[in-house]
């Protein structure tokens, strides 16, 4: 809706800007360096799923984002699609991110698990 001119963006929440609206400053740009949001998606699995398939689950994730077909349809969406890295990485990067976010969620009456 941007595009057409039907609506004025302000910002993007994300850390860099992204592919779709690179005319669209980010929230730090902007003025307002705490507004930084971003969607994550996750391959998650139980906690005793072994480790080789834990592996290969990975390997074909970043394999995937290697295909430039599938990153276009991604970046076309709205994404910018980044390999985590290992499960190590990914691990720490969730549990920063949830101790940012479940205070905030639990402060809005929001139950948390």
């Amino acid at each position: 809706m941007h595009e057409p001119g039907k609506i004025r963006l302000f910002s993007v929440r994300a850390p860099k800007r992204i592919g779709i609206a690179r005319n669209i400053p980010t929230s730090i740009e902007a003025g307002v360096p705490n507004m930084i949001s971003a969607q994550y998606f996750y391959l998650f699995a139980p906690a005793a799923t072994p480790c080789p398939i834990l592996d290969k689950l990975n390997d074909v994730s970043r394999i995937a984002l290697t295909d430039p077909a599938f990153r276009t349809k991604l970046e076309t969406a709205g994404f910018d699609p980044q390999f985590a890295g290992d499960q190590g990485e990914t691990r720490r990067f969730y549990e920063t991110e949830r101790a940012i976010w479940v205070p905030l969620a639990e402060a809005s009456g929001e139950k948390t698990n």
